[in-house]
C-alpha cells in the first residue's frame, strides 16, 4: 500500500530507526493502534520467549519511556506498558488490553449457533452504543430496517455498512425482558478502554 493511499493513514504505523552509520535497526517500532494522547507519540515494542514477556516504549515528544518485565502468561506486558505510556490508570482489563482509537459504532456481534440469531458479544463503553445503554446477549432483530433473520454475520456486517450513513438504526430484542427497542446509533471515534 502506497502512503498516500487514503485507507494508509487509519493503518499503524511502523517507524524503523537509523542506527549507526545509516543503518536501520532490526526492531520495528509501531504504535499497534494505541491510543495516542495530545501531545504524546507513543511507539512500542513487545517480545518474549516461553515464560518470559518484554515491552517497551517510549513518548517521542516528551522523552520518556517504559519498559515492563514479566514471566506471567495471565497478562500482556505490551497491554501494561501501553496504559502506563498513555498515563492511563492501570485498571484489572488493562493487563489483557490496551486503549485504541476507533471509528465505530462501538459494538461486537455474532450469530449465536445455538439459536441462530444475531446477538451483541460486547460493548465498548465510551462508544455510542455504549452510551445508548446496549449490552452484551442483546438480539439484533433488524438493521436499518432490514431483518437478520436468516443472515449470516458478513450479510450483517455489510448491512450496517450499507448505506455509508454515520447513523444506523437497530431493532433490538432484550430476550430476558422479552422487551423490543429501536435504536439509531452514530458512527464515531471512541476509546477502547482507558
Amino acid at each position: 500500500m502506497k502512503l498516500d493511499d487514503p485507507v494508509a493513514k487509519y493503518l499503524p504505523k511502523s517507524v524503523k530507526t537509523p542506527a549507526r552509520g545509516g543503518r536501520e535497526t532490526a526492531t520495528d517500532w509501531v504504535d499497534r493502534g494505541a491510543y495516542q494522547p495530545p501531545g504524546m507519540e507513543l511507539l512500542g515494542h513487545a517480545g518474549g520467549a516461553g515464560s518470559y514477556h518484554a515491552w517497551v516504549g517510549f513518548d517521542k515528544k516528551q522523552r520518556r519511556g517504559v519498559v515492563v518485565l514479566t514471566t506471567a502468561n495471565d497478562v500482556s506486558a505490551e497491554a501494561i506498558g501501553w496504559t502506563l505510556l498513555q498515563r492511563l490508570p492501570l485498571k484489572p482489563e488493562n493487563a489483557t488490553e490496551f486503549a485504541k482509537e476507533m471509528v465505530g459504532l462501538g459494538f461486537a456481534f455474532d450469530l449465536d449457533k445455538k439459536t441462530d440469531t444475531l446477538r451483541i458479544t460486547k460493548v465498548y463503553p465510551k462508544s455510542s452504543a455504549g452510551q445508548a445503554g446496549l449490552s452484551s446477549g442483546l438480539i439484533i432483530q433488524k438493521i436499518n430496517d432490514v431483518p437478520t433473520a436468516g443472515k449470516s454475520s458478513a450479510e450483517c456486517f455489510s448491512l450496517l455498512r450499507a448505506n455509508g450513513s454515520p447513523k444506523v438504526r437497530l431493532e433490538l430484542v432484550n430476550p430476558e425482558r422479552k422487551e423490543t427497542n429501536t435504536v439509531e446509533l452514530t458512527r464515531g471515534k471512541f476509546l477502547t478502554s482507558g
